[in-house]
């Protein structure tokens, strides 16, 4: 579970970095990007994002297809 930034929404204006207060949220290339490490899972940049860009992930996508589609095939996802 992990704040995130949905980067087809983010429109790259900043706010959630101006308001994140251990610094966690950096704009590159003109999006949001929020580094975990640094998070503190308090939700100030949901609350304050003008385009509702950030959000709460509560099950993190694969980053791994392979590892996905086998847990699919055996009727685990």
């Amino acid at each position: 579970m992990a704040y995130a930034v949905n980067p087809n929404i983010c429109q790259g204006c900043g706010v959630c970095a101006k308001t994140c207060p251990t610094g966690a949220i950096k704009v590159e290339d003109g999006k949001a990007i929020i580094d975990q490490t640094l998070c503190n899972q308090c939700g100030a940049c949901v609350t304050v994002c003008p385009y509702g860009a950030p959000y709460f992930e509560t099950f993190p996508r694969f980053r791994d297809q392979s590892r996905s589609k086998r847990g699919m095939a055996k009727g685990l996802l």
